[in-house]
């Protein structure tokens, strides 16, 4: 996504519209940076298991900037997957986690995570999620996520380069 005062907005409403919706079907967490005037720095949302099957989610419009192709890559095709991969079997959904590009790499993603595998584990339920290439080493190391589909992207070389993303799926954890 483009670093921009329009994903920025977008980013915003998006998890304003998140958290209205409540956390019986979506749970938000934010990180912000209050020595950086409450910059939000890093957000995680989730939707646990739902007994009627997935939610519709409220969903902002996405900014003219953005290439609508990549946009729906990127936010259309992960109930696709999710569906593909799942079914109608409950599941934990790690929509998203979030980590500004200036403090990647600073321990922000790992809690978020760790929150929500606690809480799949707690209901003996996988988790479902998308990885990115820097992202997935990650989640599979700390977490046990498996990678289970690689999701199509478009290829743009003279703007986005080419890009990829995996379905991942961890398998609940049981205490001994």
């Amino acid at each position: 996504m483009p670093e921009s005062q329009a994903t920025r907005n977008f980013l915003r409403d998006l998890l304003s519209m998140s958290i209205r919706v409540g956390p019986s079907k979506l749970v938000t967490h934010v990180v912000e940076d209050l020595s950086n005037d409450g910059k939000i720095v890093a957000c995680g949302q989730f939707s646990p298991p739902q007994p009627d099957g997935p939610v519709d989610l409220p969903f902002p419009e996405f900014p003219k900037e953005w290439d609508p192709e990549i946009a729906d890559a990127l936010w259309g095709k992960k109930s696709d997957s999710r569906a593909l991969l799942l079914g109608k079997q409950p599941h934990w959904w790690g929509i998203f986690v979030l980590v500004d590009t200036e403090y990647q790499r600073k321990g922000l993603a790992f809690p978020l995570m760790d929150w929500a595998c606690r809480q799949a584990d707690a209901t003996g339920t996988p988790m479902y999620g998308i990885g990115t290439p820097m992202g997935y080493p990650y989640w599979k190391k700390h977490f046990g996520f498996r990678e289970r589909k690689m999701l199509d992207f478009p290829v743009r070389p003279e703007t986005y380069g080419v890009y990829y993303m995996v379905s991942i799926v961890r398998p609940p954890r049981v205490a001994p």
